[in-house]
């Protein structure tokens, strides 16, 4: 019992801290802007310019894909930047050298960006409602909000296996920046996938956006919602295989990384530093052990015999 209390208190604890940490510049204004601003201008963009191209009646078809397709905002850049900034800041050494479990770890710095992700698509989804007319009339709500958790958790799966990326790269943010442009056109939010050609729409399905924007714009139509479904069942098949991916990949830079092994040199360097024998009067060493950083500890008495 002790030991599931702490693993429930290291997943949680991490979570909230990790989220505290990487925003800690945060102010109401600019995460008002990145919430809700930037959500609302990147709907009216497509919808706006996809149903001038297509035709009035087009309109939800944008909207509702680009509503769903927000939660990439907090699954990929939020994720990536919760794993990535423990290098940037100097403590992934520690987060390494911790007897914590590594699973609870990462999964834990995910948790806050599901949520934050969830709440920008029904953002998103309430801007197109009293600005574009989408309908929910005949939307089953609990069907349209399990689609809604199960595409925002399989893009946070995504962005795990892009913070591996930021462990071992410098410039992880135009990464970051391309797998969220792609997913906005192969992930079916603004084109319909149709228009690919069969081997690109088979790879569209691989990602995770793409099925649940199906099932999101087949609920708000008014279809029913079936747990065995092709959208919902398959979709969530592919959460957990990302998950997965993404802490193997992560394991796998800690033992053959270049990041994770600086950050063992690093950390012995730190632990030679700690056993390191207290100056005396006058700034001399006293009597012990010197340490040598390239083999094992030396006599100082040595150099006097």
């Amino acid at each position: 019992m002790k030991r599931l209390t702490n693993s429930v208190r290291i997943f949680l604890g991490g979570a909230v801290l990790s989220y505290k940490a990487l925003f800690r510049w945060f102010r109401l204004e600019p995460y008002l802007a990145t919430k809700i601003i930037a959500p609302l201008n990147q709907i009216l963009f497509f919808t706006l310019l996809g149903s001038f191209a297509t035709g009035p009646d087009t309109a939800s078809f944008y909207a509702i894909g680009n509503a769903i397709q927000l939660t990439a905002m907090s699954g990929i850049y939020g994720v990536t930047m919760s794993v990535g900034g423990e290098r940037n800041e100097g403590t992934l050494i520690y987060l390494f050298g911790s007897p914590a479990n590594r699973l609870l770890t990462f999964l834990g710095r995910a948790l806050v960006h599901i949520v934050d992700g969830m709440l920008g698509v029904i953002i998103g989804l309430a801007w197109a409602g009293l600005l574009l007319g989408v309908d929910y009339s005949q939307a089953d709500l609990l069907a349209l909000a399990f689609t809604i958790f199960i595409t925002t958790v399989s893009t946070a799966g995504l962005g795990l296996l892009m913070g591996c990326l930021s462990l071992v790269t410098v410039n992880v943010v135009f990464i970051n920046n391309t797998i969220y442009f792609l997913l906005l056109v192969f992930s079916g939010a603004n084109v319909p996938l149709a228009n690919f050609p069969v081997w690109v729409q088979q790879a569209a399905h691989l990602l995770p956006l793409t099925r649940g924007i199906q099932a999101a714009r087949l609920i708000i139509s008014g279809s029913s919602f079936r747990p065995g479904g092709p959208s919902s069942g398959r979709r969530g098949s592919h959460r957990p295989a990302l998950r997965i991916r993404g802490l193997f990949s992560l394991q796998l830079v800690r033992d053959n990384g270049q990041a994770p092994r600086h950050s063992r040199g690093l950390l012995n360097q730190q632990r030679r530093l700690a056993v390191t024998p207290s100056l005396g009067h006058g700034n001399v060493p006293a009597r012990g052990p010197a340490i040598d950083w390239e083999g094992s500890p030396t006599d100082t008495d040595s150099g006097d015999e």
